[in-house]
């Protein structure tokens, strides 16, 4: 059996554009970290400027194209699926919320069980899937 998890991936209005589900290592060093490396070194701006525009991330809406493309892996059909935008946590272990505050990313990562129990709330750059994951330990 997988670890599952959602991510709900925001606009910064706070409007949810696009959820994703993941079967299996939903964990913060399975799911979580995928998240982190999908944009480290990128920096979000509001229009691209010529210089360094590789690492840039022009707003949400491309952070989530982005974000689904690096999960979905061509050798693995059947890990992750797109799921109703801002749709409950199906059932899943974690909850991942991923948003913009200023011009950085913002993670909020969340566990289900026993309830939710936050693991994280803070700037992606600073997220250490290892101690989230214990934490997470912690609460079983």
């Amino acid at each position: 059996m997988g670890t599952r998890s959602i991510t709900h991936i925001k606009n910064e209005q706070g409007i949810v554009l696009l959820s994703i589900y993941r079967q299996y290592d939903g964990y913060p060093t399975g799911q979580g970290r995928d998240i982190k490396e999908c944009f480290a070194g990128k920096h979000l701006v509001d229009g691209y400027t010529s210089k360094d525009s590789h690492l840039q991330v022009n707003g949400m809406d491309r952070a989530a194209i982005m974000l689904a493309g690096h999960l979905n892996k061509p050798d693995d059909p059947g890990g992750v699926y797109a799921a109703v935008p801002g749709r409950d946590n199906m059932w899943c272990e974690f909850t991942y919320t991923l948003g913009r505050r200023g011009n950085a990313f913002h993670l909020r990562v969340e566990m289900s069980d026993p309830s939710m129990v936050t693991l994280y709330d803070g700037p992606l750059e600073d997220f250490n899937p290892e101690k989230a994951e214990e934490k997470a330990e912690e609460q079983v």
